[in-house]
């Protein structure tokens, strides 16, 4: 990783953030290998606040979606 760039850990705080300051909720979300299903890194998707976006079909939560991690970390590792 370049000394320029964010971790994982700190691009989700600043999207957290920026929802706040919106007004909105964040939903992380196992990505799943479409022919395999097996987990492929972590979807990050952003919308109003009471939608559940885990139950939406995929194509509809698409709109939603903000960012992808290979993997996610639970502190910041820049």
């Amino acid at each position: 990783m370049s000394e320029l760039t964010q971790c994982n850990y700190c691009s989700l705080v600043a999207i957290k953030a920026r929802a706040k300051h919106e007004k909105k909720e964040v939903t992380l979300m196992a990505a799943r290998a479409f022919k395999t299903g097996i987990p492929n890194g972590i979807d990050v998707y952003v919308h109003p606040r009471g939608l559940v976006v885990r139950t939406m079909p995929v194509g509809a939560r698409q709109k939603y979606h903000v960012s992808w991690f290979m993997e996610l970390s639970d502190r910041c590792v820049c």
